[in-house]
């Protein structure tokens, strides 16, 4: 029964575990200046990380790579020979140990071109994703059946 407990309270946390390390990376242009930031869950910001950029065409080399600052923020003036080809860019951020994200951007958005209502428009909120309710609802399992196990051990002295 004890050994059940402990591998349920195992397979219930190793989930929120995985997830706690995710991170996220936002980019917006500018003009020619694209400024960005990234940040693990929790808010809690990488620094100096780089930034790789890459066509989205041509994900093997990047065109650039800069890196973000002690707030997990960073910028780069997109170069010339980009601009005259006007390629579609991808952002990537990778800290290692699996944490990678990505963020796309349409040459419309860096050239200035792009439609003014679609850059204008704040974006829908996220509603909680499955894992996020999975965890939800482990974390007050584990919590009540570590209350139960204390309650029934004060009993039993």
């Amino acid at each position: 029964m004890r050994s059940t407990f402990i591998a349920l309270c195992f397979l219930l946390i190793f989930p929120l575990i995985s997830h706690a390390h995710r991170i996220t990376i936002f980019a917006r242009a500018e003009g020619k200046t694209i400024y960005g930031e990234t940040s693990f869950s929790g808010n809690r910001k990488p620094v100096n990380v780089d930034i790789s950029v890459f066509k989205s065409n041509d994900k093997t080399t990047p065109v650039l790579i800069t890196k973000t600052d002690s707030q997990g923020k960073f910028s780069f003036v997109v170069p010339a020979g980009i601009v005259k080809e006007h390629p579609d860019l991808l952002l990537v951020v990778n800290t290692g140990e699996g944490h990678r994200a990505e963020w796309p951007m349409q040459a419309a958005e860096y050239l200035g071109t792009a439609d003014k209502q679609t850059l204008h428009k704040k974006p829908a909120p996220a509603n909680p994703g499955v894992m996020n309710i999975l965890s939800g609802l482990a974390s007050i399992f584990f919590i009540a059946g570590a209350i139960a196990l204390l309650q029934a051990r004060k009993k039993k002295k």
